[in-house]
């Protein structure tokens, strides 16, 4: 994740030039908004220890049901952490965050 705010990005101060003022309004409460997002995200990587591997893998199908991937992901992510390894595996590693 880049330390960079969106509020400083080139394209979105081109795209605040292009944009009438009502869309310009939306764009800088979104922009205030993800810079803010950003910070927290920022904030908590921060205190996080690295990841020995990461794991990728598609979680659902078009359905909305669990992918055999995800299933054969999730064997390979505890067979890797009952051997000591520190696994980004985001079905279990994000669990511990809250989203808004």
């Amino acid at each position: 994740m880049t330390a960079d705010s969106v509020l400083n990005d080139r394209y979105f101060e081109q795209t605040m030039m292009n944009a009438d003022i009502e869309a310009r309004e939306v764009y800088r409460e979104s922009a205030f908004e993800m810079d803010g997002l950003q910070s927290e995200m920022l904030a908590i990587s921060d205190k996080e220890k690295p990841y020995d591997i990461y794991i990728c893998y598609k979680e659902t199908d078009e359905s909305g049901n669990r992918t055999e991937d995800s299933i054969i992901s999730q064997r390979i992510y505890d067979m890797l952490t009952s051997e000591g390894y520190r696994v980004f595996f985001s079905r279990e590693s994000l669990k511990k965050f809250v989203w808004k």
